[in-house]
């Protein structure tokens, strides 16, 4: 799967969409895993967290326990 910076919130949406409940090791996992993003450990968490945070405040994910969510129906 490929994943452009700007289609990030993209990627984690689909990997709610497919998987109810997911935590925060599964989105770092997947996000990881894509040979076009340059971004250090760090950086990658921290975009990761920030869409989390984004899609939190919109209602999209509700927190279900430390470090996992799961998309709201």
């Amino acid at each position: 799967m490929k994943i452009k910076k700007g289609n990030l919130t993209s990627v984690i949406r689909n990997q709610f969409k497919n998987n109810q409940t997911i935590t925060l090791q599964m989105l770092y996992h997947t996000v990881s895993q894509n040979p076009d993003l340059k971004w250090d450990k760090e950086t990658l968490q921290h975009r990761v967290r920030s869409v989390i945070d984004r899609l939190l405040r919109t209602d999209e994910i509700v927190r279900v326990k430390p470090s996992t969510y799961r998309l709201v129906k």
